[in-house]
């Protein structure tokens, strides 16, 4: 507490200086945390313009609570187009340090910055719990095929929260199997009949199956189908995916 009286102020001095010398608070800094640089290039597709998942693509894990900044910067300090910088949520399993094709849901983004032309933007949430958390981080400029160089800086509002920073350089790798055969008069016997060619698939674990049929002449001179019913010997349910799922 500090407590003024009369008799201590100095000659020639106001009440009103005193008590704002007195009321000043002390300034509170934010923790740093992490940058990353890099470059929207039309190498690669890397400058797909608003809201696309052709942008750099940037992984924020934060662990501890409180208030998270980040801030958008152009190396160039230009202002001559729009820029924007989205923030979507992650779970644990889409955090696997592989670029997304397709962005996240637009419920997803927990903050972003304003779209406007400037050489800095910046957006602030809060993280309410201590657990780690993982986000997605878009930065976008209005114009694509532009090429310019940028810096992604992180701050925290705790100096017990900390944070790390990864460029998503590479897409998954595809798990796809394709299998070639071909009909022939043994093996044409028409729709929905065991007399054409068929294939076992074993699925390992819970996952989505795409199955794609593809005429290797290109033509569309009649129809064509094909079918996945699951084998009932295994599963008393033959509609479920199971922890090993056969096809045929």
């Amino acid at each position: 507490m500090v407590e003024i009286t009369a008799a201590a102020a100095p000659s020639g001095a106001t009440a009103p200086a005193i008590k704002a010398a007195a009321a000043a608070p002390a300034a509170q800094k934010k923790a740093t945390g992490p940058s990353i640089s890099s470059k929207w290039t039309k190498e690669g597709d890397l400058s797909g313009g608003y809201q696309k998942a052709e942008n750099p693509q940037i992984l924020l894990s934060v662990q501890g609570d409180g208030d998270t900044t980040l801030e958008l910067e152009r190396a160039d300090g230009g202002k001559d187009q729009g820029m924007i910088c989205f923030v979507y949520r992650l779970t644990n399993e889409e955090a696997n340090g592989y670029r997304f094709e397709k962005l996240p849901a637009k419920d997803a983004v927990v903050s972003q910055t304003k779209f406007q032309k400037e050489s800095s933007l910046d957006c602030t949430w809060q993280k309410m719990t201590k657990d780690k958390q993982h986000y997605l981080i878009v930065p976008c400029l209005h114009n694509m095929g532009t090429e310019l160089d940028f810096k992604i800086s992180i701050s925290t509002k705790s100096t017990m929260t900390r944070a790390t920073l990864k460029a998503l350089t590479e897409l998954e790798p595809s798990t796809a199997a394709i299998c070639e055969s071909a009909w022939s008069p043994e093996l044409s016997g028409g729709y929905q009949k065991p007399d054409n060619p068929q294939f076992l698939l074993t699925v390992k674990s819970k996952s989505m199956v795409k199955v794609s049929l593809t005429r290797s002449d290109g033509n569309k001179d009649q129809g064509q189908m094909t079918t996945l019913p699951l084998n009932q010997t295994l599963t008393d349910h033959p509609h479920a995916l199971t922890n090993e799922s056969h096809y045929m």
